[in-house]
């Protein structure tokens, strides 16, 4: 958002007013509410002295609702918590001419500052004598302390951009594209995925569950998107990346309602290259996916009270079909999404504003399943339908109420839901799986791997409180979620059936000892799994932020917020609680030229994340699993195994839930990272803003777990607990690595647990790390006669020994359960540059208004390469080795994390083709040819870095594309719109 501030110059009696008052006119900054904005400014005669007792007035100029405040004896005036839209504002005062200023624009969480200059009456004087010669808007915002970007519905609409709340966030410098094993989501400075915040009408809708993703709403619902990337005061918590915070459309005092569609044809999609193996064989098939999709929608909204009630309702029902073609199956899915939202606003008095919303994300559909011949392109056996219901609904109550023009207030009452249930008619077969193959081969009939029921409820109670201090801006508030996740999980037929090649005396990892034993090449791995339960998280916080405004060019950000959050076992008991979480934010923003047109701007501070109930499931849930392996002998016709005796396996987890004390360190304390900003922005030249910013973050202490049980076995040995053993796989521990750690285990077996505390030394793990470094520059055009854009640079870093929630190496998706601190010898060169450690990137979006009616947009990007790992079996220590290839290690030799080169370069172009007409005075429309990735460019996202398969065999795809740059496709569009 660029903050207006406006001089507007008269001529009096024939007199002039001199620019002397451009340095006279009011700067500062306040903190807005995380769903509306703010309008403050100060009035002036015409002599630059403060003006008391000007009476202000905002109008809605959809609505047509106003408010009121009196500039103090400063002449300053202030409108807390002001819905987002456009605003007519006025100034009047006995003995002085009435001033307005048109169109001032709201944006979220943003400040708007308006600087009037009032002119006294003389007698006999009108107002036609008095001619506004011109306006001055400065385009730097002067209210704000930290790093974000605000994105209109406007701005969107001129633009090729994909329909998602990731693609606007991507458009902010810092963020880049995640892994695609995790939906290919935002990373904001070198966090990983999982780590973001996003919020909807001021509600959180962040995943709780592993922090990856969102509820959402349907895209042509939401008016307004505020990306911040850094320096977010103490309102904002649960995020050490990044936080998305969008508003929806509301409705007015005119009637007006429209629609259109939205179509990708599969024959303008240009498919991926296929990937081949080093022997010519085909190891990704590509070229036979298919993928359309039809968006229609239609909304209506309007007065419901004129002046008083409104409402904004959308209804947007996408179908999406989808082939994705392998090697031997082939997969076709129908989505239909019968997205909705709808927005109501009450005013009850006109200080008093009652809003409701709602909206769905809820998405449902059929996966079939045939085999597939690639050579002749034949589609075989049908082998089942796989049924999906993903998404929800959500709902949300937010009362504000101004109390007096210093004082305001609100509260919110939330409900999110969302469930991820799969089912088939083939639920009783077993999964099997060939891997004897390359690649790997389903046999049997299963159609779903891993069929069951998920539902994550989170209920939010919030309160705000605004006060208006003398030149200081007050804010205080707690929050209170309460979040249930609900899980019912196995595999398909209740069994998973693996079949392999290993020669003699290969080990079996089940920590016992046992080896393939002579004559036995072709084996049998039967997997055993079920988990399930219902598990709650409870997370609160409370926050105090001052905006002291130290003098007229600086502004100091004074913030503290405290977090708490107990997560409950399968039992309802607590298993892990954390409270002393406290986050100082601190920020200063100075004008020190005085003029408005330039500003420097510095944040430090601390932020928190909580545990998301996957530690809870996985953790403190009654979690069953076992490995049997048996020789393969033949295949029945069913292609189950025909086996012999077995000779390897165990339990690994009997189906009890742990004892609290076994499974949680002590001593655990919270994580947190620590970040730095150093920043300059100016405006130049009256329609350009440059800026540059320098980032450092910091990862001071992370939340893992670790398999402590040889640890543990070697305590009691020294201890003296001589019949006390852990089997290995068996002892996973939350911890914070690097710390000393406290755990209490019955280990004399007498039903009372003995306390053991266990040194860094003992455990032999290394603290996390992961450190964040970056420049940013940016250059952008304001939208003056019909052209903008904006223009940024960022070089960066992130080294260390921990991406965050998730590994996107690996594809590991469960925060703090990841790998990296199992064993100690897990983490032998671990530390290096991290996944989201792309050096350079480039981004560049507008649009450009060529001639009337026709606008051309564009959306682009470069970004540097990845780093690349070699994954391999650890050569020395054996249950390191039993986890497959996630050592750094290449046939027993160390390759340093992110050391083995780097992945190339992708460049990417999206043009956009518009043609906007009125029809008449009250209907438009507008038709749209978007094209994504111009140039079909084919860069590759990522590669497959496993030397070997989980097994140690040959890994034949090392090294192989897995993910590429999207292909180019199209998209049609065309919009109508009547009022």
């Amino acid at each position: 958002m660029n903050t207006v501030r406006t001089l507007a110059t008269h001529r009096c009696g024939g007199g002039f007013v001199t620019a002397l008052l451009l340095a006279l006119l009011y700067s500062s900054a306040y903190a807005s509410s995380n769903a509306v904005g703010i309008i403050y400014g100060k009035a002036i005669d015409e002599q630059g002295t403060a003006l008391p007792d000007v009476l202000v007035e905002i109008q809605n100029r959809s609505t047509g609702i106003t408010r009121h405040a009196t500039s103090d004896d400063e002449g300053r005036f202030r409108f807390p918590s002001v819905t987002v839209g456009d605003y007519t504002v006025r100034a009047l005062r006995d003995g002085y001419f009435e001033e307005t200023i048109e169109d001032v624009r709201v944006n979220l969480s943003k400040a708007r500052s308006l600087s009037f200059v009032l002119y006294e009456t003389e007698p006999g004087q009108t107002i036609e004598e008095i001619e506004v010669v011109g306006h001055r808007y400065s385009r730097v915002d002067l209210a704000s302390t930290d790093s974000s970007t605000t994105i209109t519905h406007e701005a969107i609409e001129q633009m090729p951009l994909g329909r998602s709340t990731t693609s606007v966030a991507l458009l902010t410098p810092g963020t880049q594209q995640g892994d695609s094993a995790f939906g290919a989501l935002a990373s904001f400075g070198g966090a990983s995925v999982a780590e973001n915040a996003y919020y909807i009408n001021g509600m959180n809708v962040t995943d709780f569950r592993n922090g990856l993703g969102f509820s959402f709403a349907p895209f042509e619902f939401y008016d307004e998107y505020e990306v911040k990337s850094g320096g977010y005061s103490a309102e904002f918590g649960r995020s050490i990346g990044g936080v998305v915070n969008a508003v929806t459309k509301s409705g007015g005092n005119d009637f007006e309602f429209g629609g259109g569609v939205l179509y990708t044809p599969d024959s303008l999609w240009q498919k991926p290259p296929n990937v081949y193996l080093p022997d010519g064989s085909l190891d990704t098939n590509n070229k036979d996916d298919e993928n359309s999709s039809v968006r229609p929608y239609i909304f209506a909204s309007g007065p419901i009270i004129r002046d008083r009630a409104f409402f904004y309702a959308q209804y947007a029902p996408n179908r999406i079909t989808n082939t994705f073609a392998g090697t031997s199956s082939l997969t076709r899915t129908v989505n239909d999404n019968p997205y909705w939202g709808l927005k109501l606003d009450f005013w009850l008095t006109g200080n008093h504003l009652l809003e409701l919303s709602g909206f769905s994300d809820i998405r449902e559909g059929k996966s079939r399943n045939f085999d597939y011949d690639y050579e002749t392109r034949t589609v075989g056996v049908d082998r089942g339908v796989r049924n999906f219901k993903v998404g929800g609904v959500t709902g949300v109550a937010r009362y504000t109420g101004y109390l007096t023009e210093s004082l305001s207030v609100s509260g919110l009452v939330g409900v999110n839901e969302v469930e991820d249930n799969d089912w088939s008619d083939f639920d009783d077969e077993p999964v099997i799986i060939d891997f004897r193959s390359v690649p790997s081969i389903g046999l049997g009939n299963w159609a779903n791997f891993r069929p069951g029921e998920s539902n994550d409820k989170r209920r939010v109670y919030r309160f705000d409180l605004e006060w208006q201090l003398g030149d200081h801006n007050i804010r205080a508030g707690f929050d209170s979620e309460s979040n249930t996740s609900y899980d019912l999980v196995t595999y398909s037929g209740g069994e998973y059936w693996a079949y392999d090649r290993f020669s003699t005396g290969d080990p079996v990892p089940d920590g016992l000892g046992s080896m393939v034993p002579p004559g036995v090449t072709d084996v049998a791995i039967r997997f055993l799994w079920d988990n399930g339960g219902s598990f709650d998280l409870d997370s609160k916080a409370v926050y105090l932020q001052d905006f002291w405004r130290v003098s007229d060019d600086l502004t100091l950000s004074l913030g503290l917020r405290h977090e708490q959050f107990a997560n409950r076992n399968a039992n309802g008991e607590t298993f892990l609680k954390i409270e002393e979480q406290w986050a100082p934010r601190l920020g200063m923003a100075w004008d020190f030229r005085g003029t408005g047109e330039s500003k420097l701007f510095a944040t430090a501070g601390r932020y928190h994340l909580p545990m998301p109930t996957t530690v809870n499931i996985r953790l403190a849930g009654g979690e069953f699993y076992s490995e049997e392996w048996y020789p393969l002998l033949d295949l029945n016709p069913d292609d189950t195994p025909v086996i012999g005796e077995q000779f390897g396996g165990a339990v690994f987890s009997d189906g009890t839930v742990p004892e609290t004390g076994s499974a949680v360190d002590a001593n655990i304390e919270p994580m947190y990272q620590d970040e730095f900003i150093l920043g300059y922005v100016t405006e130049i030249w009256d329609k350009f803003n440059v800026g540059i910013r320098g980032v450092y973050r910091t990862l001071g202490r992370a939340i893992e777990d670790t398999e402590a049980s040889p640890v543990l076995n070697e305590y009691a040995s020294r201890n003296g607990f001589d019949n006390f053993f852990a089997p290995p796989f068996t002892a996973y521990i939350l911890t914070n690595p690097g710390y000393p750690m406290t755990v209490f285990i019955d280990m004399d077996f007498d039903g009372v647990p003995e306390e053991v505390n266990l040194s860094p030394d003992d455990l032999g793990l290394p603290k996390a790390s992961r450190n964040y470094r970056a420049l940013e520059l940016f250059f952008e055009r304001r939208l003056l006669d019909g052209l903008f854009y904006h223009i940024s640079y960022t070089l960066s870093e992130s080294k260390g020994n921990n991406e965050g929630y998730v590994r996107s190496d690996n594809g590991q998706p469960e925060p703090a359960f990841t790998t990296n601190f199992d064993y100690a010898a897990l983490t032998d060169g671990f530390y290096g540059y991290l996944p989201n450690d792309r050096r350079h990137s480039v981004k560049a979006y507008g649009s450009w208004e060529f001639v009337e009616n026709w606008r051309l947009g564009f959306n682009a990007y470069w970004v540097s390469g990845r780093p690349i790992n070699a994954f391999g079996i650890h050569p020395t220590d054996l249950l390191s080795s039993f986890y497959g290839a996630e050592s750094h290690y290449r046939d027993g030799e160390l390759v340093p994390r992110g050391s083995d080169g780097r992945t190339e370069s992708i460049s990417n172009l999206d043009v956009s083709l518009q043609y906007q007409k009125d029809l008449g005075s009250r209907a438009s429309f507008r038709a749209t040819l978007e094209v994504f990735n111009v140039f079909n460019s084919a860069g590759v996202y990522e590669i497959n870095e496993h030397t070997v398969d989980f097994f140690g065999q040959p890994d034949p795809a090392y090294g192989l594309p897995r993910t590429f740059q999207e292909s180019r496709w199209a998209r049609f569009g065309l919009h109508v719109n009547y009022r």
